[in-house]
């Protein structure tokens, strides 16, 4: 394995000037991927933004991942910008501090990028933010337990479709399940458990968001 450094470039202009140079520069909110031989799996990306939201506050909580253009063997495309996006939120009393100051939430958007650095060396860039969007009013989320590979079989093998088909996936969104659809063709979409790889059928799976959402 090895491991890229995160780096930008930065751009700098003069009156008159029609130029620009890069500088490499350490960048505190991005942190490279470590790239095997036999290329990089959606888990070992999920599970790098993870340990890195909990970094930000270990009381983090898994809330959503997207992923888009991975392979039959789950391995996510690091060439591609935003080919993995995670959120993670928190929201907790911390009694050391008085009442009506002891709420404590944020957020944090984790995404794989390619503008890192200037040879285009894959990173995850990390992005803190204030603002609570489910954990106000819902309950946090586990991670996938299904893999992305054994989804994207199962929702294959339902639609029929040949193994070189480019999809996108997105879990935590509703509770429990994997929404696979295929590129460009939203009429060729299926649910799929996060848990036991099982095709979920439409109704059942708006059933379990209703029952997610009841007080």
């Amino acid at each position: 394995m090895k491991h890229i450094l995160a780096t930008i470039a930065v751009s700098v202009a003069c009156s008159g000037c029609d130029w620009w140079v890069e500088r490499e520069l350490n960048r505190p909110n991005a942190v490279p991927i470590e790239v095997p031989e036999g290329g990089v799996s959606f888990e070992a990306v999920l599970q790098q933004m993870q340990a890195e939201a909990l970094k930000v506050n270990d009381k983090a909580e898994f809330i959503s991942v997207k992923a888009i253009g991975f392979d039959a063997k789950g391995h996510v495309d690091i060439e591609r910008e935003n080919g993995v996006r995670a959120v993670f939120e928190w929201r907790y009393s911390d009694p050391s501090k008085r009442l009506g100051e002891d709420i404590v939430e944020g957020s944090v958007t984790l995404v794989t990028s390619q503008k890192c650095a200037p040879v285009k060396a894959p990173c995850i860039v990390i992005t803190p933010g204030r603002s609570v969007m489910v954990l106000n009013r819902q309950r946090g989320r586990r991670l996938p337990e299904c893999t992305l590979a054994d989804a994207w079989a199962a929702a294959r093998e339902k639609l029929g479709l040949p193994q070189d088909t480019i999809a996108n996936a997105v879990a935590g969104s509703t509770p429990e399940l994997w929404h696979i659809a295929v590129e460009g063709h939203n009429e060729l979409a299926v649910s799929i458990d996060d848990k036991t790889c099982v095709y979920v059928p439409p109704n059942e799976a708006i059933r379990r968001e209703d029952a997610y959402r009841k007080p």
